[in-house]
């Protein structure tokens, strides 16, 4: 199952990543290319985790849309100490201007327990965030986000742009 669906994230991520600019899709005053830190918590749980986006092209200058590839890890402290490692493929908008942006990615991941005694035993869950993000158009510079999300929990977050 986990396989199957590797594989198809596989399948719908590709084209993505090779898009190119079509005539009348202007280019984002934000860098394309993204790495970030998370660190989130909520009372009985930590998460940690670390994240590639990808900018893609679009008509409108307000409006953004990205893909997102990312690793959690993730603790549970209630009665007992639960462990999980999460990759997770997103898509989402982000909205906004300047330096200042909202944003909102949704989309899948896999849940392990760990250690990982077996691939096979895994959990297809549904992952999300939304939040603030602070980020200077053609900086190739810092990325400062914070927000809601799940695995992330309430998450701040640390980033470059390039």
């Amino acid at each position: 199952m986990a396989r199957v669906l590797l594989f198809s994230f596989c399948v719908i991520l590709s084209p993505l990543l090779h898009a190119q600019l079509q005539k009348g899709v202007t280019q984002s005053k934000l860098d394309r290319n993204n790495i970030s830190i998370d660190f989130g918590y909520a009372i009985i749980a930590f998460s940690a985790s670390m994240k590639y986006e990808l900018l893609l092209p679009t008509k409108k200058e307000y409006l953004q849309q990205g893909v997102s590839i990312g690793l959690n890890l993730h603790q549970v402290n209630f009665f007992s100490i639960q462990r999980y490692i999460l990759p997770s493929l997103r898509y989402g908008l982000i909205f906004g201007g300047r330096d200042h942006y909202f944003d909102l990615f949704g989309g899948v991941g896999l849940l392990y327990d760990r250690p990982i005694n077996s691939w096979d035993d895994s959990e297809v869950t549904p992952v999300f965030n939304l939040g603030y993000r602070n980020q200077k158009p053609d900086n190739g510079g810092y990325i400062f986000r914070t927000g809601v999300g799940y695995p992330e929990l309430l998450y701040i977050s640390f980033g470059v742009s390039f």
